[in-house]
């Protein structure tokens, strides 16, 4: 009678996860996540639907046109309607990718989330919720940071996309609970409800995760489409910019300036006759401010008239029902230059990278999100790796991520990685990766992968010397050199809507136009 206990309990906990050591394994997704995925995803064919023809007209409309006409004339000579096919064709193949630090350094922003240490033995994919969890101690040294990038986080799932509240107690000083929506995870099953958030590539950069590390997983859309999300622009600018709810809350829990100065969303105000007065004579506010104290995104109307980010109020769609979110996107910095914007993402979405324009606008803020609510399995979920030369070619930190590739069969695409400031005016052409031929050199159908091995070998043992040398002049140059040694047959771009029969199991195309995917 113990014994059918036994496993009839044992079957029931299997049904909620998966048994690895002790490690308890979450569900792909988890019937809170598919819940609200599910929500979510009927919202948005509804919007979709209802917003195509009104997005069709804004593409035609004279400030989208005429910004075509400066950076890619031969779009014009398309339909709206066309142009917006070919757009819709390319988000099926638009790249999903999460951007992360090869190894952990707690004193930089970014330092929550995986490394290539984590990765290596990880069996899923873990958020940014999960990580404190598993990883008490490390996630904890970077205490700030955590509490900073958590808070609007929660904002967005619990306010946003309604996923469930947590039980637990947010950590820190005795006044947090209230401190952000959903409180904190009292266990890893209650973390496990909550969302992986990544970029969606729709302008094809050749390194679109830079600002968050310098290495990228790329996921397989087969395998992602489905827990995915989309929203129009960063879910952490439009909570800390225009949630102001949110930021209100969260800000007046810290009443000392130097607390208050440790988020961006955050500012200290002296007490004044105009303002209440904190016990030591200051306030801590809520707001995203820009200097001179303007808001820095647009966060009242879209271009049709509709207000969509204050408080939480703004749209998420999904790959097959976006049509809502163009112009949005394109708003987010104003009308005034919302035609550049969405002229810019269609001109980078649909023309190869041989014709398509540099990425010109001031604001470099360049992607939609693409957010899973799910626990995407390691290794499956995975298409292949791209990683940044400047920082990592050449390195033992460049080798882990070598060894992370080969220990799952992935292929390693190497970047210049070009990193822009968002706050001058930028002109760059982000068209830069080669295929590592040394990396599982047998799992893809490249031309030229054993021919050149011996001089991508010469050149990491160059990098090698340089940086142990200090020499920067090399290592400023080492893409050129790289390129020379490989000449252009391990060139890769990403996909393009029909250039493959197989889209599956294509990781770009070379210059020649011939699929590289895997065998």
């Amino acid at each position: 009678m113990d014994r059918l206990l036994e496993l009839l309990l044992l079957t029931l906990l299997v049904k909620a996860c998966v048994i690895c050591g002790e490690l308890l394994i979450p569900p792909v997704q988890t019937q809170a996540q598919l819940k609200a995925f599910t929500r979510i995803a009927m919202s948005a064919l509804n919007a979709s639907n209802d917003a195509e023809r009104g997005t069709i007209a804004f593409i035609g409309s004279e400030a989208v046109q005429s910004a075509l006409g400066r950076i890619a004339p031969e779009l014009t000579a398309l339909k709206p309607e066309e142009l917006w096919n070919r757009y819709k064709k390319q988000v099926e193949v638009t790249e999903i990718l999460h951007g992360f630090p090869a190894a952990n350094n707690p004193t930089q922003n970014n330092a929550l989330d995986l490394d290539i240490d984590i990765a290596l033995n990880a069996s899923w994919f873990y958020n940014q919720w999960q990580l404190p969890i598993l990883y008490r101690a490390r996630e904890f040294t970077s205490y700030w940071s955590l509490i900073a990038y958590l808070a609007p986080a929660a904002a967005t799932e619990v306010g946003t996309w309604k996923l469930n509240a947590f039980t637990g107690d947010i950590p820190g000083p005795t006044n947090t609970r209230g401190m952000w929506p959903g409180g904190y995870p009292a266990s890893l099953p209650e973390a496990s409800d909550r969302a992986v958030y990544a970029v969606f590539n729709q302008h094809r950069l050749d390194f679109p995760v830079r600002l968050w590390g310098n290495v990228g997983f790329v996921f397989r859309n087969e395998y992602v489409k489905n827990l995915t999300i989309l929203m129009p622009v960063d879910t952490g600018d439009v909570t800390c910019g225009c949630n102001t709810t949110f930021t209100r809350d969260f800000c007046k829990t810290w009443t000392n300036e130097s607390a208050c100065k440790k988020f961006w969303y955050c500012h200290w105000v002296n007490g004044t006759t105009t303002e209440p007065y904190a016990p030591n004579g200051g306030l801590c506010r809520g707001g995203e401010k820009a200097d001179g104290g303007a808001t820095v995104h647009n966060c009242s109307l879209d271009a049709t008239g509709g207000t969509v980010y204050l408080n939480g109020t703004w749209p998420a769609g999904t790959m097959d029902h976006h049509a809502h979110l163009l112009q949005k996107y394109g708003n987010w910095y104003g009308s005034s230059i919302a035609g550049d914007r969405v002229a810019e993402l269609l001109a980078r979405m649909v023309l190869p990278w041989e014709t398509a324009p540099n990425v010109t606008h001031r604001h470099f803020d360049y992607y939609y999100e693409a957010d899973m609510l799910g626990n995407p399995r390691i290794p499956d979920s995975v298409k292949f790796i791209v990683a940044s030369v400047p920082e990592l070619f050449g390195t033992d930190l460049g080798d882990k991520v070598k060894t992370l590739c080969r220990k799952w069969g992935w292929a390693l695409i190497w970047s210049r990685s070009t990193r822009a400031n968002p706050e001058t005016s930028i002109s760059i052409t982000s068209k830069n990766r080669i295929l590592d031929p040394t990396v599982e050199p047998q799992a893809t159908n490249a031309s030229g992968v054993g021919a050149h091995s011996t001089a991508f070998t010469d050149a990491w043992a160059k990098a090698v010397r340089a940086r142990a040398a200090g020499d920067m002049w090399v290592i400023t140059t080492l893409w050129d050199s790289l390129c020379a040694a490989v000449e252009q047959d391990l060139w890769v771009q990403p996909l393009r809507a029909d250039a493959c029969d197989n889209v599956a199991q294509c990781i770009g195309t070379d210059q020649q136009n011939r699929c590289i995917c895997y065998v």
